[in-house]
């Protein structure tokens, strides 16, 4: 409140500033609806065993043998528990692991080889889907 030159410039700066950092709280993406602590065995299991996996070939067979139950029962459990499917849940982190590879200056095609996708026009498609922007278009924003 008061006077002094430039004060009513700082609140304003100040304004925006806490502006910019709740949009950026609010549309950062989710990854589960629900904390990792809450989630059955076989489901912590299989989340772990696609994050640290997230490049090769992930397969319902491969994730539900991992886990000792057979590829239905994982889908149910993966659905009623996370909100998405197994597909959803793998295509989600990859574009999230593609766009902090952009976001640190990758490259978009070496992103999208890094994080599994083996088909340039298909990563740009679900990046886009996801995002709500192309990877050159998002990588622009952050590397200036």
């Amino acid at each position: 409140q008061s006077e002094e030159f430039g004060n009513e410039v700082l609140r304003d700066c100040a304004f925006l500033s806490l502006l910019v950092t709740i949009c950026r709280l609010l549309t950062q993406p989710k990854i589960l609806p629900v904390p990792p602590s809450r989630l059955s065995t076989p489901i912590r299991q299989t989340i772990d065993r696609i994050n640290s996996h997230l490049a090769e070939n992930l397969s319902l067979n491969t994730l539900a043998e991992h886990c000792y139950i057979t590829k239905y029962h994982l889908c149910r459990l993966f659905k009623e528990e996370t909100g998405f499917t197994v597909g959803e849940y793998i295509m989600r982190q990859r574009i999230f692991r593609a766009a902090a590879l952009l976001r640190a200056g990758e490259n978009v095609q070496k992103a999208s080889e890094v994080v599994g996708f083996h088909n340039y026009s298909h990563f740009v498609r679900m990046f886009n889907r996801l995002m709500g922007t192309s990877p050159n278009r998002y990588q622009k924003k952050f590397i200036r």
